[in-house]
């Protein structure tokens, strides 16, 4: 797809962007996939027998209790015992297939049993208990948002008979709570009614957080970027995360400032979550931009709504819309260059899910994403014409559509491949912050963040791995890799540009909570611009979790 596209005909920028408005894009945050949790581990029941002779002769069989199956379905199950003699050990494979058939359906705390009767007359009579969950019980560290705690639970005490999947569903869902992870436990409350209590044990972070630094910057604002983001969870008392964070150049951190304030509350058991963020962003560019006076703005407020519409230990589809405020300008020598505005609307969704196309032993595990952008005629929104606009034919009425796919894939013991393919398409010319970019750690590793934009874009990266844990002194694990990754960008009139890059890396975990990275990574089909050649580059990442 990407081979025929000329390598150097066209790039929408002459230098790697500096934008105040895109700063946020180069920051390389910890990715928060959803929270995992162990299997719920059933009860085992113990099948006990009626109270009766050795053999009989089993003539009728009537089931009692069942609501989730029709009888005709119990039926199959016990045709073959019908009309002549059988034994207890018969009855207990019966009594267990029922209980199984329950288990494979999810109602893992149903099963079948044959209360004491009489067999004189050849009847035996079996009682299906659909077990559910009457009480859920938090003890633990104390959070706050008894409410919602209290929501889940009677969310799940309302499902009868109650599934596996609902009871995974709540567990993973509280999981999901900023900075708590819960541990499980199911005890019988009355074994013949069914009932039970699930006792959840919550341990709660109060402040959580990280700080890294790499040098995959550029020369205007400094190659060396350090941020550190701070966590306070719950600090309202309603389970809800305050994340404070900030990113600058250690060297010369007046050269680029940047803060962002973001507040997450769940609103519901659901796990519905609104999510309202601000950043402000600062560069007074250096190197070869200081002569010019280089200094860009940008301003982002964005308000979005989050579901989980599937929510499994198998899979998670979430739903989002979003509203962003974005406001970037430019300056050289004190005269405006440009002053974008825009206003888009956003809805998307991501979807996480397993498989084991090569086998059980070696899974595979996946993420399909896709979100529609509009922008709107509103509140001072940027028109196509303006004249201060940072792209020519650029409009604040935009639509585009992007989408990725990542894949991780288990090859062989301790062997691991991964692809990551990304694309955006729109009707329209865009300005700056929604072009497609290509450089930094993403797609073009070997080349500066925004080395290529386009309106249009495609990119994708396959990596090898291999990796183990150890115990060499302060490092637990590592991993190398070896990795091929291409891209290209095209304006609305079909003129393009491409790269490719390859190379090898080291990753570590270092004590428990920090992890480094070591890249070597050469340019493949163009030079990389502020370098002005195209030989290796050396790349490195630290971070800290705290």
């Amino acid at each position: 797809m990407l081979s025929g596209m000329p390598a150097e005909a066209w790039a929408q920028q002459t230098r790697p962007s500096s934008e105040a408005g895109q700063i946020e894009k180069r920051l390389v945050t910890p990715e928060r996939p959803p929270a995992e949790i162990d299997a719920v581990e059933p009860p085992e029941f113990a099948v006990p027998p009626p109270e009766v002779a050795e053999t009989f002769l089993l003539e009728r069989i009537e089931v009692e209790g069942a609501t989730i199956f029709e009888a005709a379905e119990f039926s199959e199950l016990y045709e073959s015992f019908l009309n002549r003699q059988i034994t207890l050990v018969d009855v207990e494979n019966l009594l267990a297939t029922i209980t199984e058939k329950y288990r494979k359906a999810g109602y893992v705390l149903s099963r079948a049993v044959a209360p004491p009767q009489s067999l004189d007359e050849g009847v035996l009579r079996i009682r299906i208990i659909e077990g559910y969950v009457e009480k859920v019980v938090f003890d633990g560290d104390q959070a706050g948002g008894e409410a919602l705690l209290a929501s889940h639970a009677a969310l799940l005490a309302s499902v009868r008979p109650t599934t596996l999947a609902a009871l995974e569903h709540t567990i993973l869902l509280l999981n999901d709570l900023p900075g708590i992870w819960m541990r499980s436990a199911l005890r019988p409350i009355d074994p013949e009614a069914g009932s039970y209590e699930l006792r959840l044990t919550l341990h709660y972070d109060p402040v959580e957080g990280y700080a890294g630094l790499d040098n995959r910057g550029t020369p205007d604002v400094g190659r060396l970027q350090g941020y550190v983001a701070v966590d306070f969870n719950s600090l309202f008392g309603l389970l809800e995360r305050t994340r404070l964070t900030f990113y600058t150049v250690p060297d010369s951190p007046d050269e680029l400032l940047y803060f962002e304030g973001q507040h997450e509350q769940v609103l519901n058991a659901a796990g519905t979550t609104l999510t309202l963020s601000g950043s402000q962003s600062f560069i007074d560019s250096g190197a070869d931009l200081e002569v010019f006076g280089v200094e860009s703005m940008g301003t982002r407020i964005s308000l979005e709504l989050r579901h989980p519409l599937i929510r499994s230990r198998e899979e998670s589809l979430y739903l989002h819309g979003r509203f962003d405020y974005m406001n970037t300008d430019e300056e050289q020598l004190g005269v405006e260059t440009f002053d974008d505005r825009l206003r888009v609307l956003r809805l998307g969704g991501r979807y996480y899910f397993g498989d084991t196309l090569l086998g059980d032993a070696y899974r595979g595990a996946n993420q399909l994403g896709v979100e529609f952008s509009q922008g709107l005629e509103m509140l001072g929104a940027s028109e196509e014409g303006d004249s201060n606009l940072s792209r020519f034919r650029g409009r604040g009425n935009f639509t585009k559509v992007t989408a990725d796919v990542y894949r991780h894939q288990r090859i062989a013991d301790r062997w691991s491949a991964s692809l990551l393919i990304a694309v955006q398409r729109a009707a329209h010319a865009l300005l700056s912050a929604e072009e497609f970019r290509l450089g930094g750690a993403r797609f073009g590793r070997a080349y500066d963040p925004s080395e290529l934009t386009g309106v249009d874009g495609a990119g994708g990266s396959l990596e090898l791995q291999y990796g183990r844990s150890v115990e060499w002194a302060a490092v637990k694990a590592y991993q190398l890799y070896g990795f091929y990754d291409l891209g290209a960008v095209w304006d609305k009139d079909g003129r393009g540009s491409s790269l490719s890059s390859t190379g090898v890396g080291v990753r570590a975990r270092v004590w428990e909570d920090m992890t480094a990275n070591f890249e070597a990574a050469l340019p493949l089909t163009r030079i990389v611009f502020t370098e002005g050649d195209s030989s290796m580059r050396f790349f490195f990442s630290l971070q800290a979790a705290f």
